[in-house]
């Protein structure tokens, strides 16, 4: 008999177990997961640039399939200012934006950043809309 492959056996066994048990639950996440391909979202806005230093109304439409999508995040940002929204029930959110540029500049650019909830992929544009002096 040989002694030391009885000796190193319960060793063997527990590494065996955490490494089965490690595997065993990463597999039980994805296939828990109801999310395998999440869907591209369809996100539209205008205007395509405003004005510096005027108040100006972006409208953005999310939509995934043609379907609108309600409650989706969105941000608009840049220029040290943010504006915030949820969509309603037909996919349509309306932000208030007032950009300040800096003087030293004639032209700059907004962002875009668009999450939901569901089987979704982050939408995110930079230089999304123009915003010129």
């Amino acid at each position: 008999m040989n002694e030391k492959a009885t000796l190193g056996l319960p060793l063997r066994m527990i590494v065996s177990i955490i490494v089965g048990g490690a595997a065993l639950s990463t597999i039980l996440y994805y296939i828990g997961s109801s999310c395998f391909y999440p869907e591209e979202l369809q996100v539209n806005w205008q205007p395509s640039y405003i004005e510096n230093g005027k108040d100006s109304v972006i409208i953005v439409e999310v939509k995934a399939k043609g379907h609108a999508i309600k409650d989706a995040r969105v941000l608009i940002k840049g220029l040290g200012n943010a504006a915030y929204g949820e969509t309603n029930e037909s996919g349509i959110v309306m932000l208030h934006f007032t950009p300040h540029m800096p003087n030293y500049e004639n032209e700059d650019y907004l962002s875009i950043e668009v999450k939901s909830n569901g089987c979704y992929k982050k939408f995110y544009q930079e230089n999304a809309i123009k915003v010129v002096r």
